[in-house]
């Protein structure tokens, strides 16, 4: 979610000398720092005090850096407008240098007594900033999405947001917009302009794309089904897939599951398909069963013998073993079937 940088702060990391020697009405100068024994060297005399500072690194907020942020309180306190802006500063999370040169003119040029250490000596600003995450967005992505599909829930990729982008601490998660959505037919992909505040009043387009794809539940199996077995409503859960992963033969409503009987061992938790599953066979090859023939007002009674095991509306092949031919005839029932007239009747194998 949103990282928060720490709010502004300007990191001084000081160390003053100041040496006044006053003998006899003559002043010498002060002894100078060692270039690198510290960040702060100040010079003094019974006239005038000289401060120079020299932080390695400073933090800001804003979008201008000002000679107080550059030069500090203590050398700019004096000045009728130490928040003047002098440079722009780099976007939120990043940093620039200034060389001691130009902090030498900036310093000059607004009266701020500033003087440049002997040292190669560079400032580093950083403009620290609010994280902007695929988090962020993805809700606003999501509400345009929905706006377009009959789906309610969905798997987004969103590209190009590997990294997190940065915004000024001074401005809001609220101010991002989503514009020109674009969503392409029924492939999911789409595109879209990320309008993220970049500075006080500006802002920064951001293009990016990505692909959705809807997600539904489906039945799956709480426990293994083995083959033959009958699955009932209490063997069902649900499990959420995309469209694509229920395509090509998956189950996707309990009714087509409960009432069914496994054509092989179905493990739980893995999609059924419509392959793995039959009517339950409630005729046995080998059985004797009941035939009913109704023929008009006619209807007539035998028993033969089921050479197919059959379900409910199946047919199947049965034996009439008094003629000993070789009927077809329609699974009504538990070890019940129906012969229609005209049916096939093919000769039995000896």
């Amino acid at each position: 979610m949103t990282q928060v940088f720490k709010h502004k702060t300007v990191l001084w990391r000081q160390l003053a000398c100041a040496t006044a020697l006053v003998t006899f009405g003559f002043s010498a100068p002060a002894a100078l720092a060692a270039p690198n024994s510290g960040l702060f060297l100040a010079t003094a005399t019974a006239a005038n005090v000289a401060v120079s500072s020299y932080p390695e690194r400073i933090e800001i907020e804003d979008g201008m850096v000002t000679l107080e942020d550059l030069f500090g309180k203590e050398l700019t306190g004096h000045l009728d407008n130490p928040q003047k802006p002098i440079l722009r500063a780099p976007k939120p999370g990043q940093s620039r240098t200034i060389s001691s040169h130009q902090m030498a003119n900036i310093a000059k040029s607004n009266q701020v007594n500033w003087q440049a250490p002997a040292y190669s000596y560079r400032l580093t600003v950083k403009r620290v900033g609010m994280a902007v995450t695929q988090d962020d967005v993805m809700p606003m992505v999501e509400a345009l999405i929905r706006e377009r599909s009959m789906a309610n829930k969905f798997k987004i990729r969103l590209n190009g947001m590997t990294r997190n982008l940065m915004i000024p601490t001074t401005r809001s998660i609220d101010e991002i917009q989503v514009t020109n959505f674009d969503m392409r037919g029924t492939s999911g992909s789409f595109r879209f302009e990320l309008i993220i505040p970049e500075g006080q009043s500006d802002y920064q387009t951001i293009r990016l794309s990505g692909a959705a794809t809807a997600l539904i539940q489906v039945p799956i199996l709480t426990a293994a089904i083995l083959k033959g077995e009958v699955i009932r409503e209490s063997d069902i859960q649900w499990r959420e897939v995309t469209e694509r992963q229920a395509s090509y033969g998956i189950i996707t409503t309990a009714r087509e599951l409960i009432g069914m009987a496994a054509k092989r061992t179905i493990r739980p938790n893995q999609l059924v398909r419509d392959s793995d599953i039959q009517r339950p066979r409630i005729v046995a090859k080998g059985d004797l069963i009941d035939v009913q023939l109704q023929a008009g007002l006619l209807n007539i009674s035998m028993t033969a013998k089921a050479l197919e095991s059959g379900a409910m509306g199946q047919t199947i092949q049965i034996l009439n073993t008094r003629s000993n031919k070789v009927l077809e005839a329609v699974v009504s029932g538990i070890k019940k079937v129906r012969v229609q007239p005209g049916a096939t009747i093919k000769l039995a194998s000896r």
